[in-house]
């Protein structure tokens, strides 16, 4: 940005588009030579501006890079450039965009490694330049592109069967490295590599946090596991009419639960029946809906039942009568 100075720890030696992995200094040289003319007609010797040479140097930690590591350039790899006697593209550069870049092709010209007794290893490099340099804008478009987080999308609620084997794939999109979870119970293990969630576990509600990761960060979920016991939940209770007016009124109960204590999620539907005979469905998290379509002056009894998720239905519960105004 303009009127900003460069950070020296900005600045590095690309080869090949790749940083040198621990590098401690850089630097960018050039010089050119200058021809002396000389006349009769002249007291102080005139010179003319001839080729120029140039190169750059880096200083660096030995170390091993790691493996995973696509960005950065080692100790082996220049090496082995340099006894291969390749020529590479080099890039004096802060790669941040609008920051200048010189850049050019250039060959290893010497390698110096240093292991004092007391201290690490370290290296020197230095590249003859080959034919011109280049100094532009640098705008960012050669830098490797990082994917987009991972988005969870897998179930928020899982429903099992305590004391049976039990699986759960963690889903993402942007394709993660590796998946994680916390709060998982004992007899359950976690795939890091595949995401797989299994084994088997007697605890009644399992709270966990999965998550994803790759290159461009990680996303996470809270899952609730809760174990389905067999048995029909609860029947609805405590129905109350309110708001009662001439075609329609609110109908309020309290929810069904399973016998493990959790209420609502593991419930697929309530059914709103009147006069013994099916009237509507109401959602599996309500606790109250508001009913229509009815006849000034009538009275009719109200019941409801629950669905839980694998299909087993709750006692119906107690019946209200209520008479429309």
């Amino acid at each position: 940005m303009a009127g900003n100075t460069y950070a020296g720890k900005n600045l590095r030696i690309r080869i090949a588009g790749k940083t040198v992995f621990h590098a401690t200094d850089c630097s960018f040289t050039t010089s050119r030579t200058m021809d002396a003319i000389a006349s009769k007609d002249t007291n102080g010797e005139q010179v003319s501006p001839g080729n120029y040479t140039w190169g750059v140097a880096t200083s660096y930690l030995v170390a091993n890079k790691p493996d995973a590591s696509a960005t950065q350039i080692g100790t082996k790899e220049i090496l082995d450039t340099y006894q291969a006697g390749s020529e590479a593209t080099i890039e004096f550069t802060t790669e941040i965009a609008g920051d200048v870049i010189i850049s050019g092709q250039a060959f290893i010209e010497s390698i110096n490694l240093s292991a004092p007794t007391n201290g690490v290893a370290t290296g020197d490099a230095s590249f003859k330049g080959n034919g011109d340099f280049v100094v532009e804008v640098f705008d960012g478009s050669d830098l490797p592109q990082l994917p987009d987080a991972p988005f969870m999308n897998g179930p928020s609620n899982v429903y099992f069967f305590a004391g049976i084997p039990f699986q759960y794939q963690i889903y993402a999109t942007n394709s993660p490295d590796s998946y994680a979870v916390t709060g998982l119970p004992n007899g359950l293990s976690l795939n890091s590599t595949t995401g797989l969630i299994s084994g088997t576990s007697t605890t009644g509600v399992m709270n966990m946090v999965v998550s994803a990761t790759n290159a461009g960060g990680t996303g996470q979920q809270s899952v609730v596991n809760v174990a389905l016991d067999g048995l029909p939940p609860t029947a609805p209770s405590a129905l109350v009419a309110s708001d009662i007016k001439a075609t329609s009124f609110f109908l309020t109960y309290t929810g069904s639960k399973f016998n493990n204590g959790f209420v609502g999620a593991n419930i697929e539907k309530y059914e709103v029946y009147k006069n013994g005979v099916f009237f509507k469905d109401a959602g599996g998290s309500s606790t109250g809906q508001l009913i229509q379509l009815q006849t000034s002056g009538v009275t009719n009894l109200w019941k409801l039942r629950a669905k839980d998720v694998t299909g087993i239905y709750s006692e119906f519960s107690s019946e209200l009568e209520v008479t429309q105004l």
